[in-house]
């Protein structure tokens, strides 16, 4: 609405290569396979980009990778949730906290719900025991 307002066109719509690549790195975080590639090109329903945001989305696609959607996010949102906590304490928590979250994407588990299992205020004293030097306690609650 902003853009509109300030005269601002939106870009025109992708072409189906540059829509096939970029729906796979933004929720695969690769380059789509080839021939996962030439079946998108090659099909001619209507509705393909939606089906196939869908595949991926429910850890179809891309062939040679499942679950690559729910690999890919865990992995962003570990590094962001544990940005602050120093070095060796954050490879100490990354794999638990990808694991949950990996499990929690995979089973499509609704964002509010996410962040209610996810005991945010406990990140506050792991940024401050790695920062003091003290042993960090967990900050991922595992069981759902």
């Amino acid at each position: 609405v902003r853009q509109r307002e300030k005269g601002v066109s939106p870009a025109p719509l992708s072409n189906d290569a540059e829509f096939i690549r970029r729906v796979y790195l933004d929720l695969a975080g690769c380059i789509p396979p080839i021939t996962d590639a030439h079946d998108f090109l090659d099909d001619t329903r209507p509705n393909k980009r939606r089906i196939w945001v869908e595949l991926l989305l429910d850890g179809k696609k891309p062939s040679r990778k499942p679950d690559a959607f729910a690999q890919h996010f865990a992995n962003v949102w570990r590094a962001w949730m544990l940005s602050r906590v120093n070095t060796e304490n954050a490879a100490n928590l990354a794999p638990a906290t990808e694991t949950w979250l990996r499990e929690r994407l995979k089973t499509n588990t609704p964002f509010d719900r996410l962040v209610r299992f996810y005991p945010f205020a406990a990140i506050n004293t792991a940024i401050h025991d790695s920062e003091t030097g003290e042993t960090v306690k967990p900050v991922v609650k595992m069981a759902a």
